[in-house]
């Protein structure tokens, strides 16, 4: 019998974009359905790199782009992540991406991989 699995990294969630495309997204952060209300208003960073770091490679991969992040709805739980489209532009094909905060230590809510798509109308 396998042993059990107690899971404390992030949320997948992969995102695919439009280059050249200005767009956001807002979720809202739940507890068994429940909005969580005790989100820090401050700390947040939402970054894309080429490829996952740790601290023997984190030169080897500087921040392509950051996300805009709103908090202005943090108390009912609400976070938006707002993008240019140039800067989705200048990705790889593919990336990755995670949102953290680090305004009571570190950690790391969300991530996943970023595919751009190429668009036909510019």
């Amino acid at each position: 019998m396998a042993n059990p699995v107690i899971k404390v990294t992030p949320e997948g969630l992969d995102l695919e974009l439009e280059r050249g495309d200005d767009a956001s997204l807002q979720w809202t952060f739940t507890s068994g359905g429940v909005p969580v209300t005790d989100l820090p208003s401050t700390g947040w960073k939402a970054q894309v790199r080429a490829k996952p770091t740790n601290a023997s490679n984190l030169a080897d991969a500087p921040v392509l782009m950051e996300f805009a992040i709103d908090t202005s709805d943090i108390a009912t739980g609400v976070i938006r992540l707002s993008w240019n489209g140039d800067d989705i532009d200048a990705l790889p094909k593919r990336a990755y991406w995670d949102l953290q905060n680090d305004a009571a230590g570190r950690r790391t809510y969300v991530g996943g991989v970023v595919i751009s798509d190429d668009q036909v109308t510019r």
